[in-house]
């Protein structure tokens, strides 16, 4: 666009920039631009120093605006998060098997079901808490889920070789929707 297309536009901007301004700066403004307007040059140089100044205006409100652009997805991702977790509910529980031999009786698996069923397959969190083992041999303990599912799961409490295993205790915690 050349500079006489333009004109009309540059003349808006700086009336308009007059109007906004405070202080008395309107008189400032009103004979600076008669003074100018003697020379065609001059009134060049006068819009090109307002148009510098607008544009500096304009890139400080929209690094503003990209600033706000943040904040508001930061807010929106932390919200999200707080109305899933009204979603998410736990369950937990323990599954215990003790007895001095011979009456414990190894591998124990015993099927946990949930109060209500989840909406999907639940994260489980699950481990041995407690251990009560023989000292005439090595301690070996496993603990296994299978059949996970949104209703429940199945837990089994196994030792194998010549490990003397009287009590395993085993805690749970299954999250999900």
């Amino acid at each position: 666009m050349h500079f006489f297309e333009s004109l009309p536009l540059l003349t808006i901007l700086v009336i308009e920039h007059a109007k906004c301004s405070t202080h008395g700066q309107e008189k400032v403004i009103s004979a600076h631009m008669a003074e100018l307007s003697k020379t065609e040059s001059g009134l060049v140089t006068y819009f090109l120093d307002q148009l510098y100044v607008v544009k500096s205006k304009i890139q400080q409100l929209e690094k503003g605006g990209k600033e706000m652009k943040l904040a508001l997805s930061s807010w929106e991702r932390r919200i999200k998060v707080v109305e899933n977790r009204k979603e998410t509910r736990c369950e937990s529980g323990t599954v215990r098997d003790y007895g001095f031999k011979p009456t414990a009786k190894w591998p124990h698996s015993r099927r946990i079901d949930f109060r209500s069923p989840f909406s999907g397959t639940p994260t489980l969190t699950y481990g041995l808490y407690a251990l009560d083992v023989s000292n005439g041999a090595n301690t070996r303990v496993d603990t296994v889920v299978t059949n996970l599912s949104r209703t429940g799961f199945q837990l089994t409490l196994r030792t194998w070789a010549d490990t003397e295993l009287f009590a395993a205790f085993a805690s749970w915690m299954a999250c999900g929707k």
